[in-house]
């Protein structure tokens, strides 16, 4: 079994608030910087500090909250800074009161899925409506429709004729047949 503590090269990041912490175990001297990439996909770098023999540390305050990748050399270690508990994550009990409002100034509707009598799911019919028209009915939800995009047409062509891709084939096979003979 492994114990990565004892790892000759480890890298491993951890966030405390808003300050994400690298520590870097090698036996090189230096170990470099350390490459870090945000949640927004902006690259930084923090610089390496020797703590101890063979460990180099660093830390960096940063503004977003979320999931950071950090490297150095060929290792790479993801961190999470920020509060564990997200707000969208505060509650999480299934209603129709936050989107309804929303919904019923569109011209839309909040449907809860519920079983019917005979314990299957009752799924409103989904039909196309003009950007005009009313988005829901009773038993049906609408789809506004756009032309922001019109597709015209598709065509296929083959990528070898029949007996043209045939003769390409055979004559393939012949020069292989003839080089080897050689």
């Amino acid at each position: 079994m492994k114990e990565p503590e004892l790892e000759e090269e480890r890298l491993t990041a951890d966030g405390r608030g808003m300050v994400l912490e690298v520590r870097r175990q090698t036996m090189s001297d230096d170990p470099g910087a350390a490459q870090i990439i945000t949640p927004s996909g902006k690259p930084l770098s923090v610089k390496l500090q020797k703590s101890e023999p063979g460990v180099f540390t660093g830390s960096i305050e940063v503004g977003e909250i979320g999931l950071y990748q950090v490297g150095n050399g060929n290792l790479t270690a993801l961190a999470h800074v920020g509060p564990i508990n997200a707000p969208e994550f505060t509650d999480v009990v299934s209603t129709e009161e936050i989107l309804k409002p929303s919904a019923e100034a569109t011209g839309g509707s909040v449907r809860r899925l519920a079983a019917s009598a005979k314990d299957s799911i009752a799924l409103p019919s989904i039909v196309p409506v003009r950007s005009s028209g009313e988005a829901s009915g009773n038993d049906w939800i609408g789809l506004r429709t756009t032309d922001d995009s019109l597709l015209k047409a598709v065509s296929r062509v083959p990528l070898f004729g029949g007996f043209l891709g045939l003769g390409l084939l055979l004559m393939a096979i012949g020069a292989m047949w003839y080089r080897e003979g050689r």
